[in-house]
């Protein structure tokens, strides 16, 4: 079992009161090779086992400051973070590496299945000492299907060591009787273990373990078999009312008196010799795992939401902006085909001016010199060529934007497709 070990040093002059830097406890596992950090506070919030343990730790060094260091024993690492983190966390939500065990248990192969068990006995142990119990039963569960010829060794010395330490309302709480229920297949008889020391050592240290287990595979037989006994013991108590004898409900609502009572009692109500089976502890347990696992599934799939909404809000960024770049790119275009028109005004201007400056040339009463007019037709023909060639350069400038802004157009359209 995970045992608890606290260190104290005493000092002198300071405040009984927790700071911040005392809200920091470590946690100490496998011989001190591994050292988990976890808040006390929310320790004691979220978890009753931690919160009695830190008051009772706290009244006994009461005067004294205590260092916060805790030191597990009998867990290995994972397992401890495991169960430290659903005690650290609100409602124990915090269960992905408490999953992730168990997932590796159940999902693993043959050669690696005896490491993934010692892994949940573990994960197991520490649930049963955090008090846990729901998570202990989970890890029950899945321990006892795994449970081998090759593995039963380890979970029969785990379930002596409970089943010798709990109560038995802890126990069947923890869900120890399924697991001893599922070693029944598997167990060694003492008279069959003459040739293996860690056997014989088993049965020496607790010599009614085979008895456990017949009783834990017993009651769990009778477990599975009470539902479909329900309905006949439900007739033969109506039929044993009628003949003045309490009903099963009756007994199980009337409030149980001394026997003292019940011998002066003026009115002698008969006690039934046989024992009421437990038609409902199978129900109730079949109820906790379904809850355990909505809950599971719901995180799931609230973590799935959560991931649809950020590839919603990248999506509604990108297209933002590829809106924004297609006004802008339509601006732009605007503000192109204005300066085209311009550039195209000109030309006609140029055009004129050189068709007069040609009529002028023609004219054989010109006063004006030949080579005059021959530089004016030169200089009118270059402006005539570089506004040609800015107009042609502008053209295909306007060609590539209109490509740009179809392509826009269309990536546009197919993403408002796609959120309608």
């Amino acid at each position: 079992m995970a045992a608890l070990a606290t260190s104290v040093s005493p000092k002198a002059g300071r405040s009984s009161a927790i700071d911040d830097c005392d809200d920091v406890v470590a946690f100490v596992v496998d011989d001190g090779q591994h050292t988990m950090y976890f808040s006390k506070r929310a320790l004691m919030n979220h978890t009753p086992f931690f919160r009695a343990y830190f008051t009772e730790h706290a009244t006994a060094s009461a005067g004294e400051s205590s260092s916060n260091t805790i030191v597990l024993r009998y867990v290995n690492p994972r397992s401890a973070e495991a169960a430290l983190r659903l005690c650290h966390s609100a409602n124990h939500a915090d269960d992905e590496l408490f999953l992730s065990l168990l997932r590796e248990c159940e999902g693993t192969d043959a050669a690696r299945q005896p490491e993934a068990l010692l892994a949940v006995l573990s994960l197991y142990a520490a649930c049963v000492k955090f008090e846990l119990h729901a998570h202990a039963r989970v890890a029950s569960t899945t321990a006892a299907r795994a449970v081998t010829k090759r593995t039963v060794y380890d979970v029969l010395k785990t379930c002596a060591r409970y089943a010798t330490t709990l109560s038995p309302e802890t126990q069947r709480a923890v869900g120890l009787d399924a697991l001893l229920a599922a070693c029944h297949a598997f167990v060694r008889v003492p008279g069959a273990c003459q040739g293996e020391r860690r056997w014989r050592r088993l049965y020496a240290q607790y010599p009614k373990l085979s008895e456990m287990v017949a009783a834990a595979s017993a009651a769990s037989a009778a477990s599975a078999a009470a539902p479909s006994t329900s309905t006949a013991h439900g007739e033969s108590s109506a039929i044993a009312s009628a003949g003045n004898t309490p009903s099963q409900r009756r007994t199980l609502l009337s409030p149980r008196k001394e026997q003292d009572t019940i011998e002066e009692s003026a009115v002698m109500i008969p006690q039934s010799a046989a024992l009421l089976p437990d038609v409902f502890t199978g129900h109730l347990r079949q109820t906790e795992g379904l809850a355990l696992a909505a809950q599971w599934r719901c995180r799931a799939m609230s973590a799935e939401v959560a991931a649809l909404r950020e590839s919603w809000a990248a999506l509604e960024s990108t297209t933002r902006r590829d809106e924004a770049a297609a006004t802008e790119a339509t601006l732009y275009l605007g503000e192109v085909r204005v300066y085209l028109q311009a550039l195209r005004r000109a030309e006609a201007e140029v055009q004129r001016l050189c068709d007069a400056a040609a009529a002028t040339c023609a004219a054989p009463s010109l006063p004006t010199s030949a080579s005059t007019l021959h530089e004016l037709r030169y200089i009118l023909q270059h402006a005539s060529e570089c506004a040609a060639e800015r107009k042609a350069h502008v053209d295909e400038l306007l060609a590539i934007e209109q490509g740009a802004v179809r392509e826009l157009d269309a990536e546009l359209a197919q993403l408002r497709g796609f959120f309608c």
